[in-house]
């Protein structure tokens, strides 16, 4: 698994309970993060979308999901949305064309947002490890 975070905001949901396996990527670069997933061999992508936008800082969602779907359009990618921007979460899912989504609760507890992200997994039959 690969996280796209575009900076460390989501560090704090993950713990050492994370499965080892999942790579969390917290460079603040479209680039830099494209060429980072480009290293490995992914089941599945999740992409931080931080705002309306996309955009935080030099990290723009949207870039990213673009790249990586016309090079590697067989690797299914989900969208991480904060709950303030839980009502838009259909829609972008809808845009972008994301197999799904998961709802980030900053003041959730790591073990929450994992067991989220495993759920959600499982739905599409991908091995969470």
């Amino acid at each position: 698994m690969f996280f796209a975070t575009g900076g460390t905001e989501l560090t704090r949901s993950f713990d050492a309970t994370t499965p080892t396996n999942w790579y969390v990527c917290t460079v603040p670069d479209t680039n830099r993060t494209v060429n980072e997933f480009q290293t490995g061999n992914w089941s599945a992508v999740f992409v931080f979308w931080a705002t309306p936008t996309g955009q935080v800082d030099n990290f723009n969602a949207q870039t990213f999901v673009n790249q990586i779907t016309s090079t590697n359009p067989r690797t299914p990618f989900f969208l991480i949305i904060p709950n303030q921007y839980a009502s838009y979460a259909t829609q972008w899912q809808r845009e972008t064309g994301a197999s799904g989504y998961v709802i980030w609760n900053p003041n959730a507890t790591p073990s929450e947002f994992i067991t989220q992200v495993r759920n959600i997994l499982n739905q599409f039959n991908i091995e969470a490890a």
